[in-house]
């Protein structure tokens, strides 16, 4: 099974709201990233904008988060 980007940088964070409050961002913004209401092609992608600030975050906290999670998202056992 394969986790879509944001499905795993959510699940690695913990929640939407610990998500949120790590990256200083309103839960909904988070919670955008995996809806089912926008287009196709967005959905479950971790925005562009935000990748970077992901990535500095989750190596000060030493999260298991890859700049190929965050394109691809990450296959699970």
């Amino acid at each position: 099974m394969r986790l879509k980007p944001a499905e795993h940088v959510i699940q690695v964070f913990g929640s939407v709201h610990k998500t949120a409050k790590a990256l200083g961002k309103n839960p909904s913004s988070i919670s955008k990233w995996v809806s089912q209401n926008g287009p196709e092609k967005t959905r479950g992608l971790v925005p562009s904008w935000v990748q970077v600030e992901v990535m500095e975050i989750a190596g000060e906290r030493g999260l298991d988060i890859t700049y190929e999670d965050l394109i691809a998202g990450r296959v699970i056992e």
